[in-house]
């Protein structure tokens, strides 16, 4: 986990980024905040199901997102999506149309998307970022490789670098 940490704070300083959009439902905590606040990072929490007024993560603590998602697209654009990991949230984004449509939109512009631990499966299930070198969770390796995903057993894997 530190090794992931330290590489995503190389990883948003490296490429200069400000504002992202991290979009949840059902995912695991982000251990990210310190780093966030340090860095003065404008990010938007949005939520995949509006009907909620808060997102369940894996281990029950409760996050309050900063909007829906249909509002967040509005304010963008943003510099990074970050889709966060564990399985309830992979699941949602990869059955979710707004999601794909968004996913698809960040491909086609040459934008960043960061998938964590179980989220690459949303991107097999959209279709999207087909060439990108990935990795996850290992129990989606045959999975996503199978969906012709090259695939990393690296706990971090930034394609195209």
């Amino acid at each position: 986990k530190l090794a992931i940490y330290s590489t995503f704070q190389k990883f948003w300083t490296r490429h200069k980024l400000h504002t992202s959009l991290i979009v949840s439902c059902y995912s695991p905590e982000l251990k990210t905040n310190n780093f966030i606040l340090l860095h003065q990072i404008n990010v938007v929490a949005a939520s995949v199901n509006s009907a909620l007024p808060h997102v369940e993560c894996s281990r029950g603590i409760k996050i309050l997102p900063d909007l829906p998602l249909e509002e967040a697209l509005k304010k963008g654009p943003y510099d990074i999506l970050v889709l966060p990991g564990g399985l309830k949230g992979a699941e949602t984004f990869a059955k979710d149309e707004n999601v794909g449509k968004l996913l698809q939109q960040y491909e086609s512009e040459g934008r960043k998307v960061a998938a964590i631990c179980a989220a690459p499966t949303a991107l097999k299930q959209h279709g999207v970022f087909k060439a990108a070198k990935l990795t996850s969770y290992p129990a989606f390796k045959e999975e996503l490789s199978a969906g012709g995903y090259p695939y990393s057993d690296k706990n971090v894997v930034v394609s195209g670098e």
